[in-house]
Formats: structure tokens, C-alpha cells, sequence
């Protein structure tokens, strides 16, 4: 009896949720650990560092609500909460002091630590896995905190000459957190 109450219960909760949450169910139900690491690497790779609003979307299947907006400056955010299993920020620069060489962009993807079960179990974003497809997508590791990790930093160009870096905070052996930060050149005139 009570079987059958709970599952009821459940069937008439989520048809009264609006389809926009429904289909947020559906994703997050389907998603795993690999996979949105994946995601997180396919974003990485797109710009070589460097993140629009439209990679950031496409990537993480999320839109952006319009934050923040100034001459040079524009800044997006998705927060954590029913609807999302993750918040992200992005920062665009573009012609002011921290952008001399082009467009920059710095973008930070975070999670909780029971995002995707129990990552003491490892049910998470595994650490090794995602900084070696780091590695083989050509970025340096050019500094590693001592375990317990703080943070672990990996540059697209080992002389630290062009401004491309990811910055991963793990705890344990999952991943919580990535900093993107990428420019993206003026062409010459």
C-alpha cells in the first residue's frame, strides 16, 4: 500500500511540474559524472581556453541569465539551485586593462560534492581521468598543490606566454570546480 501511495505520489508531483522543470529532471536523470566531465573538456577544448556565451551554452546545455554589463565588460551566470546541478560564471573582457592583446574570458564551473550520488563511493568527475584528457588535449600541468590538493593549474603554452590556463579543485579524487581563462587575439592590422 504504501509502495503504491509513494510511486502515485511521485507520478502526480512531476505532472504538475512545468514542462521547463521536467525536461530538467530528464537531463539531469540521464547525466553521469563522465559525461559532464566531458562536457567540461569539450568547453576547454573549443576556444583553447577561451569561452563565448555560446560554447558555454552548447557545451553545458544551460542558458546563461544576463548579468552584469559595461563598456568592455559582460558577465553571465547560471546559479545552482532546483533547476540546475551546477552554477557557472562567465566573465568577458574586451579592450580594457585585462584584455590588452584581445578579448578575455574567465569562466568557473562549480558542484557539489554529492552532484552525481556519493563521491566518497567516487561516484564523481574522477580527478585522474579528467586532468589526463587535460594532458592529451595539449595543456601543461604548471603547478600541483600538494595532496590534499588546493588546486592544480594547467597552461595551453608551457612558457605561460599567451594567458590560456585551467585551474582544477578537487577534493579527494573528484573534481568540484574548473576556472577557465582564455584570450582570444586581436587579428593584426
Amino acid at each position: 500500500m504504501i509502495v503504491r501511495l509513494c510511486a502515485f505520489a511521485v507520478v502526480v508531483m512531476s505532472a504538475a511540474l512545468p514542462a521547463q522543470a521536467q525536461s530538467f529532471n530528464d537531463k539531469r536523470a540521464s547525466l553521469t559524472p563522465r559525461i559532464f566531465g566531458e562536457k567540461i573538456l569539450t568547453l576547454i577544448q573549443a576556444g583553447n581556453g577561451y569561452i563565448t556565451k555560446d560554447q558555454a551554452e552548447k557545451a553545458l546545455e544551460f542558458q546563461f541569465a544576463r548579468g552584469k554589463t559595461g563598456e568592455g565588460f559582460a558577465q553571465y551566470t547560471i546559479a545552482q539551485g532546483p533547476e540546475s546541478y551546477f552554477s557557472a560564471t562567465l566573465q568577458q573582457f574586451s579592450g580594457t586593462p585585462n584584455s590588452p592583446d584581445g578579448a578575455l574570458s574567465v569562466a568557473i564551473v562549480e558542484w557539489k560534492n554529492y552532484t552525481f550520488g556519493n563521491a566518497v563511493a567516487g561516484v564523481c568527475v574522477d580527478l585522474r581521468t579528467f586532468e589526463d584528457a587535460l594532458k592529451r588535449g595539449g595543456w601543461y600541468l604548471g603547478y600541483a598543490a600538494a595532496r590534499p590538493a588546493h588546486f592544480d593549474e594547467f597552461y595551453k603554452d608551457p612558457d605561460r606566454v599567451e594567458r590560456q590556463s585551467v585551474t582544477v579543485y578537487p577534493d579527494e579524487n573528484c573534481v568540484l570546480a574548473v576556472q577557465i581563462k582564455g584570450t582570444q587575439k586581436t587579428p593584426a592590422k
